[in-house]
This record gives structure tokens, C-alpha cells and sequence, in this order.
């Protein structure tokens, strides 16, 4: 385990599953993670209604790709899914769009026990989890809620294949049936 500090003092833990889970984020590193703590009070990111912290920091000098592209369909609608390094779960991706240089990262963080869940490069959009992230309990009316924004959110976007590392090559289908294969998939206590 690695123990940082943000500008406030606070310590945000990295725990070995979050370690093994930045191999699907190879291009963001522990001093890109202590830049953007640098620059926040951990106190003052408001917790959402599942007890996360989010927060997108500019960390400029330092420079990456989001892997968030502009990618809609409708929700029926074919496309590329594929399981991304790390990852038990596959994620929308497109194989031609290219992500764009940014300076802000992306912390995820649980709020209890500031452990950091991700880190990741990313835009000014604020996209939130994937409709089926596994801290989305489907079966609580909050998580049925969170996941239908979920997936409107992600039928306008998805993950460039050119930013990503999968474990898989991608294969077509669609949103109703990731749901049904992978809906069921909650484990808030796992890193996802």
C-alpha cells in the first residue's frame, strides 16, 4: 500500500487492488496522483449519494489523453464493447475516434475510508460511472436510478481503443444485452 497526502493532510490510501487496477490507466502515475492531491482539501469534495469523492484537477505541466470520445447511439443501438485491462466488466470503446490532450485528471475516491478507486485522464466532462459499474447496486431504487443516468450518459460516449489497453479483442452488441450479461455485477467493497 502507498499512503499520500493532499494539500490539507489528509492521507488517501492506494491499496494493492488499486495498483493492480491502474494497469487499465498505464499513462497516469503516482506523481500524476500526488500532483493533483497537491492541489486539493479533500474535505471540501462533496461526497455523492454513494459515499464517492469526485474531482477533476488541472495538473498542468503534466499532459495526457482522455480516453472519453463523443460516440452516440441509441440505446438499442449495435456497437463495440470489449473488457479493458484489469477490468471484469467490458466498456462501450470505439476503434477509430482518438481521445484529446488534457491536462485534468480524474480522482475517484471512497469517502469513508479515502482509499483512491481510480485515476484517470480525463475532459471537462464529467461523465460518472458506467451503467454497469459494479458500485451500482441494481438492486436498491438509488442504484436503478444512477444506473438509467448511467446510460444515457454512455450512449453519447465511449472509450477510445486507442487510449485504453484491453484484455480482449472488441466484439459488437449492445447496452439491453451487457446489461443482462453483466447487470448483476456488484461488489461495492472491489475496485472496479
Amino acid at each position: 500500500m502507498i499512503i499520500l497526502k493532499s494539500s490539507d493532510g489528509i492521507e488517501v490510501f492506494l491499496t494493492e487492488a488499486f495498483l493492480d487496477h491502474m494497469n487499465a490507466h498505464p499513462d497516469v502515475t503516482i506523481d500524476h496522483i500526488q500532483s493533483a492531491l497537491d492541489k486539493i482539501d479533500i474535505k471540501e469534495i462533496p461526497t455523492s449519494e454513494s459515499g464517492i469523492k469526485y474531482v477533476s484537477i488541472n495538473i498542468f505541466p503534466y499532459k495526457g489523453r482522455s480516453a472519453l470520445v463523443h460516440d452516440p447511439i441509441g440505446l438499442n443501438a449495435p456497437s463495440f464493447f470489449a473488457k479493458r485491462k484489469g477490468r471484469q466488466v467490458p466498456s462501450r470503446v470505439n476503434l477509430k475516434l482518438k481521445g484529446d490532450s488534457t491536462n485534468l485528471l480524474t480522482l475517484i475516491i471512497k469517502s469513508d475510508s479515502n482509499e483512491l478507486i481510480t485515476a484517470y485522464w480525463s475532459s471537462d466532462i464529467n461523465i460518472g460511472p458506467e451503467p454497469i459499474s459494479p458500485n451500482i447496486d441494481p438492486n436498491t431504487p438509488e442504484g436503478q436510478i444512477e444506473r438509467k443516468k448511467a446510460l444515457l450518459m454512455w450512449c453519447k460516449y465511449s472509450l477510445s481503443t486507442q487510449e485504453i489497453e484491453l484484455d480482449e479483442e472488441p466484439y459488437i452488441s449492445n447496452w439491453p444485452t451487457i446489461i443482462e450479461d453483466y447487470g448483476d455485477f456488484y461488489h461495492f467493497n472491489d475496485i472496479y
